[in-house]
């Protein structure tokens, strides 16, 4: 199951890059422009003005430059289209990206590619929507932003293919997948930043979400607790329901930093009530105000092989004493190893490991959290766990942690905690990306974690930077050693 898994993420990189190659031959071409170009008068002037059920697959619908805005949402509908042989809709490859500012709606299309172009609404609503059934819908290499919604919105019976998109500033979730059917999206490569809600919420199941760089998003100066994203947010947001949603979804070779909340959250990746079976890993979390990454009221989640620093921020409010880079709670049947844990917050506000909850459904129901390192730095905690009688204990102890989860969760190996000598940790600041920051030392001999390998074996044999590994030793956290583990 888990080499399946693996496969998942590369073909849907694969996907993506393949239909970034520029269309050479089309069975028909339409342009559409906002006047006289070229030599000669466009013959339509938004996706509106084309008659869908003309247009076969294949066909090409160049978009020259130019600002497009008829007050009104523009359509894509092509129910009669080829998954195999799509439709490609896109800029004019020699000029300017062309801006429209209506909301694009894909209303039931099959095989349809959206390709360099810039989606800014000023009319209300999500930039882009996909519902009404659609399938073999690819929105690759797209400017997103400034809607009073969502940036993009699938649901309804629908999947799409979402990659190396830059999707900033919209009101709500950069990426919002709601189907819980047929038809799983994949979201690869893109930037989202800057929204107020989450970067991705998934309420939808066998998703995969890679590759994807995420920051400063939440609402970090509305109005609290009343604006839209000012608690309850984060980078990525799997929610589950009773009625099957937010199941065995991948969240795998992201960066994930900066995340805000005035309140409770701003987690770098929370799997959220009924949330199950979820895979999480090789991903970099750091320097969010909420958990790094935090399993809620679920069960059967994986977190493995993750990398995650300074975690816990609370920068707004204080609100959240109880934020932690890795957190389990009132979750079962949760499996947290190989994972990096480094912690610098002050204070109890922060522990590397915690499991809360009132009815101490966290520490009585079966959980492991085994070969992790942990590295609380300064006066930070190494662990925090509510006892039955919903009484906090706290410390920095490695051997009463261990002794307390083993004694709790028969079976569960023990997790060590050792500085891992980080290549420069203290030059992270939130509002840009890690570089080598968290990575190990140079050759890697300077680190206990080059000789830390051998735990959980979930089948990946490449770290987040691409470095290659045996599958038999897994390295811990997100990157591998460069010589290779003993």
């Amino acid at each position: 199951m888990r080499t399946e898994m693996m496969f998942r993420v590369s073909s849907a990189v694969a996907v993506a890059l393949s239909v970034m190659t520029p269309v050479m031959c089309a069975a028909a071409q339409y342009d559409i422009g906002i006047g006289i170009g070229i030599g000669s008068t466009y013959s339509y002037h938004s996706l509106n003005d084309l008659t869908w059920n003309a247009i076969s697959p294949g066909d090409e619908i160049i978009i020259h430059a130019g600002t497009y805005g008829t007050g009104s949402t523009q359509f894509i509908y092509l129910p009669q289209g080829s998954t195999t042989n799509p439709v490609t809709i896109h800029g004019a490859w020699s000029e300017a990206v062309p801006t429209i500012h209506d909301t694009i709606f894909f209303n039931g299309p099959i095989g349809v590619t959206l390709q360099q172009v810039a989606v800014a609404p000023t009319i209300s609503g999500d930039a882009i929507t996909v519902t009404n059934g659609s399938s073999g819908v690819v929105i690759v290499g797209c400017e997103i932003f400034g809607s009073d919604g969502a940036g993009i919105t699938v649901y309804n019976g629908s999947g799409a293919i979402i990659a190396y998109n830059n999707i900033h500033d919209n009101a709500n979730d950069g990426i919002g997948v709601h189907d819980i059917t047929t038809h799983p999206s994949q979201i690869t490569g893109n930037s989202i930043h800057h929204n107020k809600v989450h970067a991705i919420e998934v309420l939808g199941n066998n998703n995969s979400v890679t590759q994807n760089t995420i920051w400063s998003n939440g609402n970090a100066t509305g109005t609290y607790p009343t604006d839209l994203g000012t608690f309850g947010t984060s980078g990525i947001h799997i929610l589950g329901s009773v009625s099957g949603g937010g199941k065995n979804n991948i969240i795998a070779y992201n960066v994930i930093y900066d995340q805000h909340s005035q309140g409770i959250d701003g987690n770098g990746i929370e799997a959220d009530t009924d949330a199950n079976n979820n895979h999480i890993y090789f991903n970099v979390v750091y320097l969010n105000d909420g958990n790094g990454i935090l399993i809620f009221d679920s069960t059967g989640n994986w977190a493995y092989n993750n990398t995650l620093y300074g975690n816990g921020r609370n920068s707004f409010n204080g609100a959240g004493a109880s934020q932690a880079d890795l957190a389990i709670v009132s979750a079962s049947d949760s499996l947290m190893a190989n994972n990096l844990v480094y912690s610098v917050q002050p204070s109890i506000a922060n522990y590397t490991v915690a499991s809360f909850g009132a009815d101490n459904y966290a520490m009585t129901h079966y959980n492991t959290v085994e070969t992790n390192v942990f590295w609380p730095l300064g006066t930070a905690k190494l662990y925090g766990w509510t006892d039955s009688g919903n009484v906090l204990h706290s410390g920095t102890s490695l051997s009463a942690w261990n002794t307390l989860k083993t004694a709790v969760w028969t079976g569960s190996a023990v997790d060590l905690s050792m500085d891992p000598l980080l290549s420069n940790p203290g030059a992270l600041v939130a509002t840009s990306s890690p570089g080598t920051a968290l990575t190990l030392t140079a050759g890697s001999s300077g680190s206990p974690l080059a000789v830390r390998c051998g735990g959980l074996n979930s089948g990946a044999t490449t770290d987040i930077a691409g470095t290659s590994f045996a599958a038999s030793k897994p390295p811990i956290g997100a990157y591998a050693p460069t010589t290779a583990c003993p």
